[in-house]
């Protein structure tokens, strides 16, 4: 009985303050805003992190220093590098591959283009390539017809920082004269739930900058993630040291 009443007191103490955050975020100052912001984020996170019956498994994959020192490529890398880490993926039957690096301009070698883009056709995995928008130009700078033709789709990297230089929104997306350009991170959901992106956007709490919340039900430290160069060069023995750690 205690720790229900515990819990219940838990349960309201939360509540409350998600109230508090909504109701006063117009008229209290700005760090007092963020930080209401931040408990709300750590209560639903400290709620809503038990285990799920069937977790999604999201691997990061991470351009580490490691990878930077042993992969035989200056940065930026070669396209034909991320084209062979897609066959493996695709290879591992891998249902959504985001890739948040803008493929802009063509390569010193169009072979190199011509591989990669072979490759994003090919895949059975849905692959989403990132690009920016230009405020200054008002013009999105996107990757090359070849390439966005032949992915799953192509989402937009600008992602809005508060004063403090912290990440606390995701942009759904912005509209300018009639065209809509969807975030890189609502592509990715609209990818692997396998719903149009503007119906995701429809059903997310969007405040007039078209942004939302950062409710976090998972922390980087709850995401898998390991080195590409693993991935190109590892991936048995990596495999296997995750399945070791229950990770796979």
């Amino acid at each position: 009985m205690k720790n229900n009443r515990e819990y219940i007191k838990f349960l309201f103490i939360g509540f409350c303050c998600i109230l508090a955050f909504y109701f006063l975020s117009f008229v209290v100052p700005a760090r007092l805003s963020y930080g209401i912001n931040d408990f709300s984020t750590w209560y639903a996170y400290s709620l809503f992190r038990k285990p799920q019956v069937k977790p999604i498994k999201i691997i990061g994959v991470a351009v580490d220093d490691d990878s930077l020192n042993k992969i035989p490529s200056r940065w930026p890398w070669k396209r034909s590098i991320y084209a062979q880490i897609i066959k493996i993926l695709d290879k591992e039957k891998v249902n959504t591959i985001g890739i948040d690096f803008a493929f802009v301009g063509e390569a010193e070698d169009r072979q190199d283009d011509a591989f990669f883009a072979e490759t994003l056709k090919n895949t059975s995995s849905k692959v989403v390539l990132a690009y920016f928008f230009d405020y200054k130009n008002a013009r999105a700078v996107l990757p090359l017809p070849e390439f966005r033709d032949a992915a799953y789709s192509v989402g937009m990297l600008n992602t809005p920082a508060d004063a403090d230089n912290k990440i606390r929104r995701l942009r759904g997306y912005l509209e300018t004269e009639g065209n809509f350009y969807y975030s890189f991170s609502l592509q990715l959901a609209s990818a692997y739930l396998n719903r149009p992106a503007q119906e995701i956007a429809e059903g997310l709490p969007l405040l007039k900058d078209r942004t939302f919340f950062i409710k976090f039900s998972l922390k980087p430290k709850d995401i898998t993630t390991i080195n590409f160069y693993d991935i190109l060069e590892n991936l048995e023995k990596l495999k296997k040291a995750l399945k070791d750690y229950g990770l796979l």
